[in-house]
């Protein structure tokens, strides 16, 4: 995770692995929805995405007098639902935040079918892209 001093919290950093899991921060996953709802409920969460089957997934944590808050999102990859928004803060859980979040998320992680194999064929391409630009202005930079 990396500091932004934007959100002033500690962010996912991008294909980051998910606390140890098989799994990895921003690939678009097909998830079993009627699992997913089942975990937010046990969990005492809302959602908000109530026909996404694509998502990806990120995470941050704050440090507030020395005791951290965290909060996991899943943004919807199919849909125009926007996201969930799960928070586990300090105040709330009283010391066992960090438990309650990492046993949350693994459940939620459970609901992964497989990653979408289409969408991360695009997300290589764009990546690729992004890298085939990055040559080309290094190249530029070393003729200089």
């Amino acid at each position: 995770m990396t500091y932004s001093d934007a959100t002033d919290s500690y962010q996912a950093d991008f294909l980051e692995n998910i606390l140890g899991t098989k799994y990895r921060y921003n690939v678009p996953y097909k998830i079993d929805k009627v699992k997913y709802a089942e975990v937010v409920k046990r969990f005492g969460k809302s959602s908000n995405l109530k026909r996404a089957t694509v998502v990806s997934f990120f995470s941050d944590y704050s440090v507030h007098d020395r005791e951290k808050s965290y909060a996991f999102y899943t943004w919807s990859q199919n849909t125009k639902e926007h996201y969930d928004c799960f928070q586990f803060w300090r105040h709330t859980y009283k010391g066992k935040q960090r438990k309650a979040y990492e046993d949350f998320v693994k459940a939620l992680l459970e609901c992964v079918i497989e990653p979408d194999y289409d969408r991360v064929s695009d997300l290589q391409e764009k990546l690729t892209a992004q890298k085939n630009e990055i040559d080309n202005q290094l190249k530029l930079l070393i003729n200089l």
